[in-house]
């Protein structure tokens, strides 16, 4: 008896305890709506240096369950100077995890973005100027006086989904193309030094660098943590595995703006892989090379950029390529006999990006065709 009362009271409390988060659950919308709406727009308004405009508004907690979201339907923003008639973002919605205890506050914090559906159009020109500086820089006072009874940016993630993301920066000169780009970055946005876990999945990525075109229609996957300086500017790349088509590769670098430029160290390492795995990141020109051709074996692969770029000084970076083939086996439709047992060192560096300058090392080239066998060592 005992027993049937105590699981009584407990099954009422707990039914109690679960429709009263129902029914607050259904009313907090309803309740805070034009409040909320209010102090966002006041925050796009304080923050934001560009033409914002959405249809309408809506306040759940069952679009993104259990966080309270407050979601803005076609969303479109202008870019900064000289791009303000070009779009940056336009997004079926956009929206905003609220932290429910700042409801309880004269102030409401802001914890997660999310963008669905969303072109995310990145445009520098050529003196280096980006539609992306949107966001109004303002002194401690005047910030800490605007932030009063408004919104506040308390960002710890940053949800992008079936998105397109296009980069075209005209300094460099680089364009990207990335469509059903998906993206998660977490961190502590607040801090001016923060490391920012990042999950990247592109379906097809095209990389463009001074009108030629290096990927097509490649996918990409890529877990990152990268440390970031928002003060001066600058991206340390630590950790990082990529897979661009069937290729594993690490990233490492580091990236920072300076004077009328950038100044960057990048290497891209693919260690231990099947041969043929690399040639399916082969740039388009180099890549119907294999068409028709079957390649096995075990290869490694190095890119590295390093330098600094300044357009107005004529300044480049120094690019370099490297690879190892060992065991190989390469077997075409229109050669009689495969090449096997290919051993090959290879090494191209390219100083301050100019063709006129490359190097080419092959240190090691062994391969058999038959019976006969070749070998080699040239610089």
């Amino acid at each position: 008896m005992n027993f049937k009362k105590i699981l009584f009271k407990t099954l009422k409390i707990m039914g109690i305890t679960i429709g009263s988060i129902l029914l607050l659950m259904f009313l907090l919308p309803i309740l805070f709506p034009k409040t909320i709406t209010k102090k966002i727009k006041q925050l796009a308004n304080n923050s934001i240096n560009g033409q914002l405009n959405f249809s309408g508004t809506s306040l759940s907690f069952f679009k993104r369950f259990p966080e309270l979201t407050l979601t803005l339907e076609d969303f479109t923003l202008k870019g900064s100077e000289p791009f303000q008639q070009d779009t940056l973002i336009a997004a079926k919605d956009i929206s905003f995890a609220v932290d429910l205890t700042s409801l309880l506050q004269s102030k409401i914090k802001i914890s997660k973005v999310y963008l669905s559906k969303a072109f995310i159009n990145i445009e520098v020109d050529s003196a280096g100027h980006g539609n992306y500086s949107v966001y109004k820089s303002q002194p401690p006072a005047e910030q800490s006086k605007a932030d009063t009874g408004a919104a506040s940016l308390g960002i710890e993630e940053i949800v992008i989904e079936k998105s397109h993301l296009v980069y075209d920066d005209a300094s460099i000169p680089t364009q990207i193309d990335a469509r059903n780009f998906n993206y998660r970055g977490s961190g502590d946005f607040t801090k001016n030094i923060f490391d920012l876990k990042s999950h990247v999945e592109i379906a097809e990525a095209d990389f463009t660098y001074d009108n030629q075109q290096y990927v097509v229609n490649r996918t990409v996957n890529a877990d990152l943590v990268t440390s970031i300086n928002t003060k001066s500017l600058a991206f340390a790349v630590q950790k990082n595995d990529l897979m661009i088509n069937k290729l594993p590769v690490k990233f490492v670098g580091r990236f920072g703006f300076i004077k009328d430029g950038y100044d960057m160290d990048f290497k891209f390492t693919s260690h231990q892989t099947n041969l043929g795995d690399i040639f399916t990141a082969l740039p388009p020109s180099y890549a119907k090379w294999v068409t028709g051709t079957e390649v096995k074996g075990t290869g490694e692969a190095q890119v590295e950029l390093t330098g600094q770029y300044i357009a107005s000084k004529n300044i480049h970076p120094d690019f370099s390529f490297s690879m190892k083939a060992r065991n190989g086996y390469i077997s075409n439709n229109h050669t009689p006999s495969p090449v096997q047992d290919l051993y090959l060192d290879m090494a191209m560096k390219v100083p301050h990006l100019n063709p006129d300058s490359l190097s080419l090392s092959i240190d090691s080239l062994h391969f058999r065709i038959d019976q006969d066998y070749y070998t080699s060592k040239f610089s």
